[in-house]
Parts: structure tokens; sequence; C-alpha cells
């Protein structure tokens, strides 16, 4: 990407010092029952995918397992978090944040 502009570097500052962590966007739930999130923690976009809940009969009551927990995409590098705020920057609570992102939104 190279030089970073001012708005970037200042984007990139405040994703470090924590002021954007939280849930990205709203969970989607998949056909097969699993749920997938984006969450920033600790200035580090992940997105996550957790399979569906199995619940089975113990033999004196029903017991819940959650499901198995991956991480689908991890945007590590500063260019690559920079990508993450173009494309998802939107869906955030900042101002900032969304102001950027909305620079690379297509065109209809």
């Amino acid at each position: 990407m190279g030089r970073k502009t001012k708005e970037e570097k200042g984007l990139l500052a405040k994703l470090l010092s924590g002021a954007l962590d939280g849930q990205v966007g709203d969970d989607l739930t998949t056909s097969g029952g699993s749920t997938v999130w984006t969450t920033i923690k600790d200035g580090k976009p992940v997105r996550y995918k957790e399979g569906p809940t199995k619940k089975f009969f113990n033999g004196k009551e029903n017991e819940r397992i959650p499901g198995v927990k991956h991480t689908l995409e991890e945007w590590n590098t500063d260019d690559e978090k920079l990508s993450f705020l173009q494309k998802f920057g939107w869906l955030m609570k900042d101002e900032d944040a969304r102001k950027y992102s909305s620079i690379f939104k297509p065109k209809k």
C-alpha cells in the first residue's frame, strides 16, 4: 500500500489503542447452524466460526455441548487492517471508520 495518509495513521492508532474493539456487524447463521462473526480484540480484527450446539440426553437431563470454534480469518499487518476498515468500517459505530470505509464503497 505504500505511504499512509494522516487519516489512515489515525485509524491504525485508534485500532491499536483498543478504541475500536468489539463486534463488527451482526452474527451470521449458516444453513448448517454454525455462527460466524467478526470482532476486534486488542486492536486486531478476527473472523470466527462456531459450529452448532449439540444436545443429548444423558439419562437424567438434556446436556448441551457447544460447537467447535474456528478462526476463519485474521487481519494482522497494517495494510491488512486498513483493508479490513475499507471493507467493514461502515458496520462500526466509529464515525472515522465509517467515513474512511465510504471512500471505498463500490459505485453502483
